[in-house]
C-alpha cells in the first residue's frame, strides 16, 4: 500500500513534502561539502559516497501532555535521549520547544526554535570517520509546555553500499584509527540491533 494512500484527501501534502523532501536533499550535498572543506578535504571529496544517499524523513507528532505531572508521577519524554545513525540530521521543528541537548558537561540544555533555522545534529557515522573529531549529538523531545508539537527530521547518509574507514585528513601525528571501515548498511544494521536487544532487556522494566 502507498504510503499516500491515507492522504488521498489532501493531495496538496503530497506535493508539499515532496518539494520539502527535495529541498533537504540539496541542503545537505551542500552541507555535506561544508563538512568536508571543515575537514581539509576537497570540497568535493565526499560527492561519490552521496550520489544515492541513504535519506529519510519523518514527520513526527507529540501530543498535548500535563504541563505538571501528578504528584509522585514520573516525569516522561516524549523521545528518549539518543544519537542519531547516519552522518547528520537536519531536523525542523515548530515553535512548541522541547527539544534538549546533551552538552560535553553533561548538562541538558534546550534547543530553542529560532524561526527561519534548521538544528543539525551530527550523527555517529560522521563521528566515526572523523575520528571523533565530530562528535554525535546525544538528544530528546521533553514536551512538558502542555502544548503539541511536530517536528520533521530528515537523516542524511552515504549510499547504503558505500563503505569508508576513518578520513586520512583525520588521523593526527601518533595517533591512530578509532573505528573500522564499515559500510552505512552494515553500521545501520549492527545499531538497529542493538536497539532491538535493548528494548528486550529493558522491557516490562519499572524505571527508578
Amino acid at each position: 500500500e502507498s504510503p499516500w494512500e491515507a492522504t488521498r484527501h489532501m493531495p496538496e501534502l503530497k506535493v508539499a513534502l515532496v518539494a520539502y523532501f527535495q529541498s533537504c536533499l540539496a541542503l545537505a550535498r551542500a552541507l555535506t561539502r561544508s563538512f568536508a572543506l571543515s575537514l581539509d578535504l576537497p570540497e568535493d571529496h565526499l560527492d561519490s559516497k552521496v550520489k544515492y544517499p541513504d535519506a529519510m524523513m519523518l514527520l513526527n507528532y507529540y501530543p498535548k501532555k500535563e504541563p505538571q505531572p501528578p504528584a509522585g508521577a514520573r516525569r516522561q519524554a516524549s523521545m528518549g535521549s539518543h544519537t542519531d545513525f547516519r552522518l547528520f540530521t537536519i531536523l525542523w521543528q515548530d515553535s512548541t520547544g522541547g527539544l534538549q541537548i546533551l552538552n560535553r558537561d553533561g548538562q541538558w540544555i534546550n534547543g530553542l526554535p529560532v524561526p527561519g533555522t534548521f538544528v543539525v545534529n551530527i550523527g555517529d557515522f560522521l563521528q566515526r570517520i572523523t575520528n571523533d573529531r565530530y562528535v554525535s549529538t546525544v538528544h530528546r523531545a521533553q514536551c512538558s509546555s502542555g502544548e503539541e508539537r511536530v517536528s520533521i527530521p530528515f537523516f542524511w547518509g552515504f549510499g547504503l553500499h558505500e563503505r569508508c574507514g576513518v578520513l586520512e585528513s583525520c588521523v593526527g601525528e601518533g595517533e591512530g584509527r578509532k573505528y573500522d571501515e564499515i559500510s552505512t548498511q552494515e553500521y545501520v544494521d549492527s545499531r538497529s540491533r542493538q536497539l532491538v536487544t535493548w528494548g528486550n532487556e529493558t522491557d516490562g522494566e519499572k524505571s527508578s
